[in-house]
């Protein structure tokens, strides 16, 4: 066998330079549905914020500025967190997504091996992903979401959590 064929270490540069997922991320008309659904397969407890200009700066979705509000949850199983959108109002790629497709997996994120932001962002254009919505939580998490033409169907998330950042407060928890 060869080294590649036995190596535990991604073969590709590609592949070194997402990193690891560590987040999983669904659409959904109903959060609430789907926050019960998943708690019934043990994920949970979920962790809901609100979204929008209120807490998201310089937002953009396909090139313009962006004032939409969505609503999240969040949970872990391990060290994946998986994530729940509900567009709430105004254009943008959950929007997009549900009006095209109904619920379901919108896109994952990717650690991108540790990589500063303006290097995981020029990572992602030089092998043809472009840029499609944008903007900076709290004024310090900034995150991206990445698609290709010629990948329809995949888009992928960058978002760079800063070592000394804690998660506010959620709005709400919801327990099964």
């Amino acid at each position: 066998m060869s080294d590649t064929a036995t190596s535990t270490k991604p073969a590709s540069a590609a592949g070194e330079f997402l990193g690891q997922t560590v987040q999983i991320v669904m659409i959904t008309a109903d959060l609430r549905r789907s926050m019960a659904a998943m708690a019934r397969l043990g994920v949970g407890p979920w962790n809901i914020y609100t979204l929008g200009p209120h807490n998201v700066s310089d937002a953009s979705f396909r090139g313009r500025p962006m004032t939409a509000t969505i609503r999240v949850a969040l949970a872990f199983v391990g060290t994946v967190m998986w994530e729940l959108i509900e567009p709430i109002e105004g254009e943008c790629a959950q929007r997009e997504f549900l009006d095209a497709h109904g619920d379901g997996i919108h896109h994952v994120s990717a650690d991108c091996a540790g990589l500063g932001w303006h290097e995981r962002v020029a990572m992602f254009e030089s092998r043809g992903f472009r840029m499609i919505q944008t903007g900076t939580w709290l004024g310090r998490v900034p995150f991206a979401y990445f698609e290709a033409d010629d990948a329809p169907g995949l888009c992928i998330e960058s978002i760079l959590i800063p070592a000394d950042f804690e998660m506010p407060a959620p709005e709400e928890t919801y327990r099964a």
